[in-house]
């Protein structure tokens, strides 16, 4: 078919100039920026711009590019046309000489056939998006937007509905035309506003009820078969509303109803109105505003019409807004603003092709913005293009990913960020083992890493590499940040490069060094009274080792190495710290002198350890009152003594050596303040474990220990809380009880005699407590608490109490005499006192009233005086009283009672 230029320039080249001219000149400006570039990346249609088809043969295509070049020259020539189309045509022509065969072409067509199931697919997702409210859509607005999304129109209906369908989008018929009355519609619609209805169908069926829910617009359909929407129901409806109650909601049904009847002459005018009534509804609840979903609902509860028809309604009362609120230039705008470039561009095509290509201020704006923003990202891609060729790979992944972030949703330029090498490795850093035997390298990911990114390492010696294949390579690539070089070279500066790939290109390597410089070790001492003597392992990389003695007193003095990794010193004093430093000493590569890291270690002249003969363990009463035990021993010169002891006797010997974790996993050691003042001697007091403990006395050698004495010694717990009460000659001791295991052993003395007694908790327990006799007189209590069995008994510290001697009993007699006109005049007290007792206070008290004066303070006190065997009785005068009055006397004195005489003696009527 021969190629028509006029058909050429009005389908596709005019498409260049009005909808389709951003993308040329994203295109041109592309080619411009880029001498080595043939053909314009993204996703520009060059074969849409030639109008080149599958199965045109190369004479046919050799002729059709001649036509097109013409014809872009003759449409360039018009008012109103730049000179970009033709710029464009000139560059692909001079870039590309095998323009004119289908083998340049097979390709781009195939790209193109690709891209256009893509945006297929795409166009489904992109419906999806929009009409997810009410998941439905008519045929005509799919068609209108598979236009402005730019699919083919050679794709079907059929095609259109299955990929939204895949989507989850239905593909429904729009609502028939309705005819009915608009002032009727309208009367209806809002005098329903003002009644308890649902829905005209409550009215409809005010006789019979209304539906639970319903269909209509392909006539009504309910599950209730009596249900039936005709002129004769309204005119049941009509009369029935006439017997109803006079209200203003019953009324307003009635006029309804008269509304109803007299805007449609037949069954099918009646469908019609009640659907526009319904058609009223919807609109009104869409222009309520919120997301569709909740209009939907909202319609079909309010309502109780099916959710299809309510979806069906909605979409027919605002088709553009596609299910979703409506979208206008605004939104292109705030696309642009969430980086959704490529969907903004979309939507400003949308809207200008709605729109009839008319102009506004919103829609200069939003098409302002859209360009400013697409050119910034062929700028930004520039830009990366550019610092790759000049191998800045951290310029070119931040400009990609700027331009990314202005057009997120660029699939094309997502790829083009992920192939880039990555860029270099940050921070590398090296660091040396205690022993310079191993290399621990460690980096954080450079600018823009993906998951996808492994590391590769290299070293090299005294210089630094200077890309990933400059230097010996370390092992595979590793996904981590961290790498183990477990063989140094030694003495000399060793460098570190690590480079980040992701298998096509490789990163600048980071670099870090070191200097390796192994410490000498197996550093091994021993020693006599007089001298010490260092055995070592020396690095056999180096020179020599330097060893350095510090005395007590701080004199250094330096020791000269053997041939066999060893040196002495001596005319040492025995017990003495002695500290040696010892450094392995290296030639660096220009004959430089390098030292290690110093070792320190410890020496102290003396003989073979010794273990302790003889050791006591005792008690002692620390500053707070609680227990402690304190050991002695006979002290060692050169060696250093523990005291460890242990639940169970150890089944140890004197002499044993054992290693000390054996001997520190069983016991505890004594540890606290060290004993001093007793010549010969050391000890140390601390804080001893309750119960009967078994003490060793063990000499430190090294990491082992000397057995040496046993001692045995036990604590209890101290007697808390000690009380004391007299009754009489008898003493009642009391306590908190230190446990039931116990028993407490008392003892006492009082006016020269001593007593003790054992006491289980049991016989504390029946007795009310320890029950000793005592006799009158004062006296002292001391309380131990026992523990163990048979002959392993032990006592805790002693707790002590005083006891005071037994109060003087003297009982006493009141004789009252009256006066001459009636009522006591006077009492005598007569008291009888004990042979020999001494003299003590008392105090007289009067109470008038029907209760006698129980203390001394509950009356009015008459008299004080002294009583004793030499004056025994005392007298006093009463108070005149009506009623009765009580007479009492009370001792003043701590060491003496009173023994009242019968309460009707005490009182006068």
């Amino acid at each position: 078919m021969p190629f028509d230029a006029k058909d050429y320039r009005n389908r596709v080249l005019n498409e260049y100039r009005k909808g389709k001219g951003p993308a040329l000149r994203d295109a041109l400006r592309e080619l411009r920026e880029d001498p080595g570039l043939s053909v314009p990346g993204g996703r520009f249609d060059l074969a849409d711009f030639y109008d080149v088809r599958p199965g045109t043969s190369d004479a046919e295509l050799a002729q059709q590019i001649s036509a097109v070049d013409n014809a872009i020259k003759v449409a360039v020539q018009k008012p109103g046309w730049t000179r970009q189309p033709l710029d464009f045509h000139e560059i692909v022509l001079s870039r590309n000489p095998g323009i004119r065969t289908m083998e340049f072409w097979d390709t781009i067509l195939a790209a193109k056939t690709r891209q256009a199931a893509e945006a297929l697919a795409e166009f489904g997702e992109q419906v999806a998006a929009e009409y997810q409210g009410l998941k439905i859509v008519t045929p005509d607005s799919l068609r209108r937007l598979a236009k402005s999304a730019g699919v083919a129109d050679s794709v079907s209906d059929a095609d259109l509905a299955r990929v939204v369908g895949s989507a989850g989008i239905s593909v429904v018929d729009d609502i028939r035309p309705i005819s009915a009355p608009p002032a009727i519609v309208k009367e209806i619609s809002t005098a329903l506003q003002s009644t308890s209805c649902r829905s005209l169908l409550s009215a409809i069926f005010i006789e019979q009820g209304e539906p639970a829910s319903f269909s209509i617009l392909d006539g009504l359909r309910t599950d209730d078969p009596r249900l039936v929407l005709s002129l004769a129901t309204v005119d049941r409806a009509v009369a029935h509303a006439h017997k109803l109650s006079d209200t203003n909601d019953n009324n307003a049904i009635g006029k309804i109803l008269g509304a109803l009847r007299r805007s449609a002459a037949s069954d099918a005018e009646l469908l019609d109105t009640v659907i526009a009534i319904f058609l009223e509804t919807g609109r009104r609840i869409d222009q309520e505003g919120g997301p569709k979903r909740r209009s939907l609902k909202t319609f079909v509860e309010r309502t109780g019409i099916t959710e299809a028809d309510a979806a069906r309604i909605l979409l027919h009362v605002a088709p553009e807004s596609g299910g979703q609120p409506r979208r206008g230039w605004n939104d292109v705008q705030a696309l642009i603003a969430d980086g959704a470039l490529k969907e903004a561009r979309r939507l400003y095509e949308s809207l200008w092709a709605e729109k009839s290509e008319s102009t506004s201020d919103d829609q200069k704006a939003a098409l302002n913005a859209l360009e400013g923003t697409e050119r910034k990202v062929v700028d930004f891609t520039a830009e990366a293009r550019t610092a790759v060729a000049r191998g800045d790979l951290e310029t070119a992944a931040r400009a990609l990913n700027q331009a990314l972030t202005l057009c997120s949703d660029d699939e094309a330029l997502a790829r083009t960020a992920r192939d880039l090498p990555p860029s270099t490795p940050l921070k590398a850093v090296a660091a040396v083992s205690a022993d310079a035997r191993r290399v621990r390298l460690s980096w954080e990911p450079g600018f823009g890493t993906t998951e996808d990114v492994v590391y590769q390492v290299i070293r090299t010696t005294g210089r630094a590499p200077r890309n990933n294949l400059d230097g010996e390579k370390l092992g595979a690539p590793v996904s981590g940040t961290t790498f183990e070089d477990a063989a140094p070279p030694v003495a000399v500066p060793v460098f570190y490069g690590v480079s980040a790939t992701r298998g096509s290109g490789s990163s600048p390597v980071a670099v870090t060094e070191i200097l390796a410089l192994p410490p000498v070790t197996e550093v091994v001492v021993t020693s006599d009274p007089s001298s010490v003597t260092l055995r070592w392992t020396a690095p056999p990389e180096s020179r020599t080792i330097e060893v350095t003695q510090s005395a007590p007193d701080g004199t250094t003095t330096q020791l000269q190495p053997s041939a066999h990794s060893g040196a002495t010193a001596g005319g040492l004093r025995t017990g003495a710290t002695y500290t040696y430093f010892l450094t392995a000493v290296y030639s660096g590569a220009a004959g430089q002198t390098l030292r290690s890291e110093t070792v320190r270690v410890t020496g102290v002249p003396r003989g073979a350890a010794r273990v302790v003969a003889e050791l006591t363990v005792g008690a002692d009463l620390d500053a707070a009152g609680g227990s402690s035990a304190q050991a002695v021993w006979r002290s060692l010169d050169g060696y250093p003594v523990e005291i460890w002891h242990y639940e169970q006797k150890p089944e140890w010997r004197r002499g044993d050596r054992l290693p000390m974790t054996e001997i520190r996993r069983r016991g505890v050691q004594l540890a606290g303040r060290p004993l001093t003042g007793r010549p010969g001697h050391d000890g140390v007091r601390g804080a001893a474990g309750e119960g009967l403990r078994h003490y060793v006395a063990v000499t430190r050698d090294g990491d082992d220990g000397l057995i040496g004495a046993f001692s045995t010694y036990g604590t209890a717990p101290t007697i808390r809380n000690l009380r004391v009460e007299r009754f009489g000659d008898e003493v009642v001791l009391s306590w908190d009880w230190p446990g039931p295991e116990y028993e407490v052993r008392a003892r006492w003395s009082s006016d020269g005699t001593t007593g003790e007694r054992r006491i289980s908790h049991s016989e504390y327990r029946v007795e009310g407590g320890c029950r000793i006799a005592l006799g009158s007189a004062g006296g002292t209590v001391a309380v131990a608490t026992v523990a163990g069995d048979g002959d392993d008994r032990w006592l805790s510290p002693e707790t002590t109490a005083t006891v005071s001697g037994a109060a003087m009993a003297v009982p006493y007699t009141i004789e009252f005499r009256r006066r001459l006109l009636g009522g006591a005049g006077s009492a005598t007290l007569h008291f009888e006192p004990p042979a020999g007792a001494p003299a003590f206070d008392i105090v007289i008290v009067g109470s008038a009233g029907k209760t006698m004066p129980f203390d001394a303070d509950r009356g009015t006190a008459l008299t004080r005086t002294t009583i004793s065997s030499a004056s025994p009785s005392v007298s006093v005068d009463l108070p005149r009283v009506k009623g009765t009055f009580w007479l009492r006397a009370f001792s003043a004195s701590p060491g003496s009672r009173l023994i009242d005489p019968p309460p009707a003696r005490m009182k006068v009527e």
